[in-house]
């Protein structure tokens, strides 16, 4: 069966769309970026797979990498996990690597002891002598002193690659530019702040709407955004969606994915115990029955459960309009926002610390904290793996037994330490 799969996905990869990595290589649309073991990324031929610690190796959706028995696993099926394959090769100038840069991470400080880069990156100087980072540990700075390559690969400017002894080639990486270290405090930089408020993108960059409604951010100044929702192109040149190219003239450079845009630091508006909207906006029943964000304060729902009308006036349904009481037409209606989930209790590990979704914080060792991806885990008292709920940790076999007999599971290992809010 997975040899049939492997086939189907081989013969579709003339048809399908190519997917961006953060390095600049291509993987086919349905795929997932993986990172390599040289700081570079691979292919896995699964959507929205989990990446294996081995850097060879990927895993479905909703498994985790059971490396012991080479296998990916959850609570219910164990499957072969999958190889992954190399991406292809970008097809004019690398993609600009986005790197975010969490308060509370660690940091290495540049060399003029006033610039620091997020940990597992490195310093590399610019044109004007300031420094930037390079998305990668231990990196070669170019000569041209705008790109970097993985450690032990050399810089080939001319064809914008970089060369392994090996002879296997990747494509030269953009530096991200270097923040102030805390001490040394500069001016903060302007933001873009993306329509209706909730989320802003670095200067210089291009507020882009997402499919999901959302905004991405786009690396560009005034850049175009694509119709497809997920990519971008430079100011002044056409997305060409059927090629995954900008088109200016003649010429042509590819296509940026968007990355996701950085959430205003605002409070919400909770609509019930599990959803809610902007502060500054108003929850609103939508048509399914559930609730909808209007980017308005207290505002007007109207009674189509689709739009929205500022406070005091009265919802026109046959015009579309918000009329005042009066009888006078103000301004066309508002059509509504989706809400976002507020995050549970058992997601927040302490007043600093969370793990994703539903995921269990479980103690480390160090007594920190680390995320088991599994809903209302039981962590075991090893304090390095989990087990789904309702089962009971067997450190001896290393597997998580039933109290009822059912053949257990393998013991997951928890998924690295959780996130500062």
């Amino acid at each position: 069966m997975m040899l049939q799969l492997r086939i189907l996905v081989l013969a579709l990869l003339g048809l399908s769309s190519a997917l961006v990595c953060p390095d600049g290589g291509m993987c086919e649309d349905n795929d997932t970026c993986c990172m390599n073991a040289v700081g570079g990324y691979g292919c896995c031929a699964l959507p929205h797979a989990e990446c294996c610690s081995d850097h060879l190796h990927c895993c479905f959706e909703a498994t985790v990498c059971d490396l012991v028995h080479s296998k990916c696993v959850n609570k219910t099926v164990s499957l072969p996990w999958v190889r992954r394959l190399p991406a292809k090769q970008a097809l004019l100038v690398p993609r600009v690597a986005v790197t975010k840069i969490e308060e509370g991470m660690k940091a290495i400080t540049c060399p003029d002891e006033v610039s620091e880069c997020p940990d597992d990156t490195t310093c590399c100087q610019l044109p004007d002598d300031s420094w930037a980072c390079c998305p990668l540990p231990k990196a070669v700075c170019c000569e041209d002193k705008r790109h970097c390559c993985p450690e032990n690969t050399k810089c080939d400017i001319a064809h914008s690659k970089c060369q392994s002894s090996s002879l296997e080639s990747f494509p030269m990486l953009e530096k991200l530019p270097a923040r102030r270290r805390k001490n040394n405090p500069a001016p903060v930089a302007d933001a873009v702040t993306c329509p209706g408020g909730k989320s802003s993108c670095p200067e210089s960059y291009t507020c882009c709407q997402l499919p999901s409604g959302d905004y991405g951010c786009c690396p560009y100044p005034q850049a175009s955004c694509c119709s497809d929702h997920l990519h971008c192109c430079p100011s002044n040149t056409i997305c060409d969606l059927e090629h995954g190219v900008c088109q200016s003239g003649e010429t042509s450079v590819p296509m940026l994915k968007k990355i996701a845009a950085v959430p205003n630091d605002v409070g919400d508006v909770p609509c019930n115990g599990s959803v809610a909207c902007a502060e500054g906006s108003t929850c609103c029943k939508s048509s399914e029955g559930g609730w909808a964000c209007c980017p308005l304060p207290k505002a007007t729902c109207c009674e189509d459960h689709l739009h929205c009308c500022p406070h005091g006036t009265v919802c026109n349904l046959a015009a579309s309009t918000c009329d005042d009481p009066s009888g006078g037409t103000l301004m066309p209606w508002l059509s509504k926002l989706p809400v976002f989930p507020l995050v549970s209790d058992n997601s927040k590990c302490d007043e600093s610390t969370s793990c994703p979704g539903k995921s269990t914080c479980c103690k480390t060792e160090a007594e920190g904290w680390a995320c088991c991806p599994l809903t209302e885990a039981t962590c075991c008292e090893d304090h390095l793996h989990c087990c789904p709920h309702g089962t009971v940790c067997n450190l001896e076999a290393e597997t998580c037994d039933d109290p009822a007999g059912a053949a257990p599971p393998p013991l997951l290992g928890g998924e690295g330490p959780g996130s500062d809010l």
